[in-house]
């Protein structure tokens, strides 16, 4: 569901020319970001290997 989801906010800010739409798809491409950048912070942690913490990010 969020891969596909950070596919749709990637092509709304490549192709939109409205700003209202580019502001709310960097806001949700940021959030993925931060859910990533926590997965990998969690996941050094708790000492995963990383082709697990790999497996549980948002490409």
């Amino acid at each position: 569901v969020y891969t596909s989801n950070k596919r749709y906010y990637d092509a709304k800010l490549a192709l939109s020319q409205c700003d209202s739409t580019v502001i709310y798809s960097l806001t949700e491409l940021l959030q993925i970001e931060n859910r990533n950048l926590t997965t990998v912070i969690e996941g050094v942690r708790y000492s995963l290997e990383p082709s697990q913490i790999e497996k549980m990010l948002i490409l």
